[in-house]
């Protein structure tokens, strides 16, 4: 089997494509290396075509401390080896390029639903006691209330 490397390399077409996606991730990273982690993520490569470097941000706000940068940007550039004339800023509205993480809602396990449970009914005030039941009851795992041994579970 040959790798895809060789492939792609084989068509003109898709070389010369490969090549510009390989020249635009390569002119990012460095553009982002001298940009704040903050504004580094918001910041994305459009094109990077021979004199001119077209940088996309996700939002106005972006856009305009990116602006701000142009000319750090070009002497960073050149002193990189990349040679351009001017740099465009466009704004092109997506998420930043890391999702946020899923926030999962704490769960209670059925040992500990029902060592609440066991505590609870030893409780004097029946509000409490009811409360701290309902809160175990509404694990999806936890004992069921009618537990025949009635008696706290070891820890």
């Amino acid at each position: 089997m040959r790798p895809l490397r060789q492939i792609l390399a084989a068509d003109a077409a898709l070389a010369r494509w490969t090549e510009r996606q390989q020249r635009e991730i390569a002119v990012l990273q460095l553009v982002q290396r001298e940009l704040p982690h903050a504004l580094a993520a918001h910041v994305g490569a459009a094109s990077a075509g021979a004199q001119e470097l077209v940088l996309s941000a996700t939002g106005g706000a972006a856009a305009a401390l990116l602006r701000q940068r142009v000319p750090t940007l070009l002497v960073a550039l050149e002193r990189g080896g990349w040679k351009f004339t001017v740099i465009r800023v466009r704004v092109q509205a997506r998420s930043a390029l890391r999702e946020p993480p899923k926030i999962l809602a704490k769960q209670i396990d059925a040992i500990t639903a029902a060592r609440l449970k066991a505590r609870a009914r030893r409780l004097e005030d029946p509000a409490l006691r009811d409360a701290l039941v309902r809160l175990a009851n509404a694990s999806a795992r936890a004992i069921p209330d009618d537990d025949p041994s009635g008696e706290e579970p070891e820890e």
